[in-house]
């Protein structure tokens, strides 16, 4: 039997394994059959597996070191499939980011010397810099903390997380088709849609394009789903994700609806004032209505030695 230590660190609002690269490149095995047979991606319950069923808790990040200049810690982000024997490699998560700043201040991969301590870091998958500051009182790495995050019940460590210079970071450009709105065809007819490289790809569109205000239920949004799946096809090969001939990308871009602010009650029964937001949002994850919301590509490292590290500052 395969044994591969794990740690796993609730970031944002997702559920996050962290691997240390070198321990996954000892194994001999590739990534991606490491994390398809630890999540048990082939059943749709991941039962036999440590994922959790939904795109939220079907994540993990593998961490090393980084010799980089202005860099701490690299990280490569997986979302494992979900009843899909397929990893994706070609976005990153900010939640999961969060993580990673925090498993790199608990194993030592940047020194604790104050109060609050900044972990610099490099996304793999799409060139992006992210910079997780956390509180370190007594310059000790914190267990607990109390922040709240909406959506979730439990207290945790507060992370702030920010990013250099997003704009561009997967395509090169934050408008990969040099326009500001674009016109994709869907199953119903042809609707507009903003297509943003800031972060991370998205396809963005107006909710009353699919008879939505923004602020339905779960159960409700997940009839637009087949349709907005059509246009995230659409949306890659217009923002240059994939080619005609690729296989479908289910993470890449994302996809969302937005609308005028408007009440609505949260997925756990909160009410929402409209005078509370700015943007009514609906997002997409994998294939299912993202529960809280803010082309397949071989994994970044195959499972080699990593390269000699310089030591990191904070």
């Amino acid at each position: 039997m395969l044994r591969l230590q794990g740690e796993m660190i609730r970031g944002g609002t997702s559920k996050c394994w962290i691997f240390d690269h070198q321990a996954v490149a000892a194994t001999g095995v590739d990534a991606d059959t490491l994390l398809l047979a630890a999540y048990n991606a082939a059943d749709p319950r991941q039962i036999d597996g440590v994922g959790g069923a939904s795109s939220t808790t079907s994540k993990a990040a593998i961490v090393r070191m980084s010799a980089e200049p202005g860099v701490d810690v690299e990280y490569a982000f997986a979302q494992v499939g979900i009843g899909d024997e397929r990893v994706e490699w070609a976005s990153n998560c900010g939640n999961c980011a969060t993580a990673v700043a925090l498993y790199a201040v608990h194993n030592g991969l940047v020194p604790v010397t104050s109060e609050s301590t900044t972990v610099r870091m490099l996304n793999v998958n799409t060139g992006a810099r992210l910079t997780g500051t956390i509180p370190t009182p007594g310059r000790t790495a914190p267990d607990e903390g109390t922040a709240a995050v909406p959506g979730t019940a439990a207290l945790g460590v507060p992370v702030l997380l920010g990013f250099e210079d997003p704009a561009g970071s997967t395509t090169g450009r934050t408008l990969p088709t040099g326009r500001a709105l674009d016109t994709l065809s869907g199953p119903t007819g042809r609707v507009e849609a903003s297509l943003v490289d800031a972060g991370a790809p998205a396809a963005l569109f107006e909710a009353k394009a699919f008879g939505l205000q923004g602020t339905e239920s779960l159960a409700e949004f997940a009839a637009a789903l087949p349709a907005l799946t059509v246009l995230r096809r659409q949306a890659a090969l217009a923002m240059g994700l994939a080619k005609e001939h690729d296989p479908v990308s289910h993470a890449v871009p994302k996809v969302g609806v937005l609308a005028r602010p408007a009440p609505y009650r949260t997925s756990d029964g909160t009410p929402v004032g409209e005078d509370d937001h700015d943007l009514a949002v609906r997002m997409v994850s994998m294939h299912a209505p993202h529960r809280r919301s803010a082309s397949p590509q071989p994994s970044p490292w195959p499972p080699r030695p990593p390269s000699p590290a310089a030591s990191p500052t904070a």
